[in-house]
């Protein structure tokens, strides 16, 4: 015959919590190892003052768009 199991108390502390975290994680690992922004930055250098969003940047939106989706960046919208 089984004996029933004893359970204890758990933790709150120990609660399972699931969480979705999407490809961008892992993405952004990647591009950060391959320094792409630092070689963005030197191959397309934002020299106008008057920008305020450097082009190496606004060209790592755009990539982790294509990476993420192949849609238009118009075309997502924030679930």
């Amino acid at each position: 015959m089984i004996e029933s199991q004893q359970f204890f108390p758990i933790d709150d502390s120990l609660k399972l919590r699931v969480q979705r975290l999407g490809p961008l994680p892992l993405i952004n690992h990647f591009l950060e190892r391959l320094e792409l922004e630092e070689h963005l930055e030197r191959l397309v250098p934002t020299t106008d003052r008057r920008i305020r969003l450097p082009y190496a940047k606004a060209l790592g939106v755009l990539l982790r768009s294509i990476l993420v989706e192949r849609e238009p960046i118009y075309r997502q919208c924030a679930p």
